[in-house]
This record gives C-alpha cells, structure tokens and sequence, in this order.
C-alpha cells in the first residue's frame, strides 16, 4: 500500500478484507453472508447473527481485527510523541501516578498500553470516546471484561472482550497472506 490519493480507500478495503479472513478463519461465514449496521454511536454491528462481534482498528500500515461470541472492542497504535498533557486530561489520577517521566524511554509504550486499554473497552460496549476516559480505570479488572494487550517494536494493541470467549485476535497479517488466502 502506498500513501496517495487511494491511501483511505486501500486502508478501507484492507481493513474489510482483514475482518472477512478472520470471520472465515473463526466461523466459515463470508462479510458478505452478514448484515452489517451501525448502532446509534457508529459501531458495525452484525444484525443477522446476533452472537457474532467484531472490531477493527488500524493505524498506518498495521491492523487489528478480533471476533467473538459477545462484543468486543480493539484498538492498535504505533510509536509516536505523546504530551505529557494529553495522559492528565484522559487518564485516572491512578493511571497518571502509573506512568514513568515522560523523560523515560518506557513512556511512550505504557501510555499507549492505557490508551489502547480504554478505547477497546469504550469499543467493546459500542459508545466509542465520548471524552469521559478520566472515569475509566484500566489498571483494575472490570467485570466481566478483561484485556490482552500485545506490546510490538511498531506498535501496541489491545482487544477489550468478555470472559475467554474470543474466537479469533489478529494483530499482524501482510497483504501477501490475504492475497494468498484469497487465491486458494
């Protein structure tokens, strides 16, 4: 994929792709089998088969997509300088205290841990950022939800789901396995 004038329709279609191989993977149903609507805060949902969920999240060139029997929520981030603003305005006074000096090279990486956490989990419950991450504690388990969290020299990602029931997490997938995927 190159940036250009295409870069948001190939990262649409990648992204739609990358749900289509992970719904065959976990369930041997195609994307185009389910009834996709958005709830009223702009989640896809799938309508036809009420015990399937999905998400994607992508940033750059890498993508997440997970699958499960009840909602899920995911969110990846790459690298990139974070103020040290941003982290009191969004965060717990808990999970600001958690945080080592922003001098400190693990800074970046467990502020994206945080930031990755919270928006799969406000993704999970279908509401998105609704400005209220301050109320949100990360670092305490949240019944029944639980996170894995998945720390790359690129990137962080998280997926938000209830219990154990994930059928399928799928952090890094190239364009050559989609492509060889969709030849067989």
């Amino acid at each position: 994929m190159e940036r250009g004038s295409n870069w948001w329709l190939q990262r649409k279609l990648l992204g739609w792709a990358l749900v289509d191989y992970a719904l065959i993977k976990a369930t041997g149903l195609r994307l185009l089998d389910c009834q996709i609507v958005k709830n009223p805060h702009g989640k896809p949902e799938i309508m036809n088969y009420r015990d399937l969920h999905y998400n994607l999240s992508h940033t750059g060139f890498y993508f997440i997509v997970g699958i499960s029997r009840y909602p899920i929520g995911v969110d990846i981030e790459t690298d990139r300088k974070i103020s040290s603003k941003l982290a009191k305005k969004v965060f717990t006074e808990k999970e600001n205290q958690s945080l080592p000096d922003q001098e400190n090279s693990q800074y970046v990486s467990s502020f994206l841990r945080i930031w990755t956490q919270k928006e799969s989990y406000t993704k999970a419950l279908g509401i998105g950022y609704q400005g209220q991450w301050d109320s949100i504690e990360t670092s305490d388990s949240i019944a029944p939800w639980r996170w894995k969290t998945i720390t790359h020299r690129d990137f962080i990602c998280s997926a938000c789901y209830q219990q154990t029931d994930v059928l399928e997490i799928h952090p890094l997938i190239t364009l050559k396995d989609l492509i060889l995927f969709y030849q067989d």
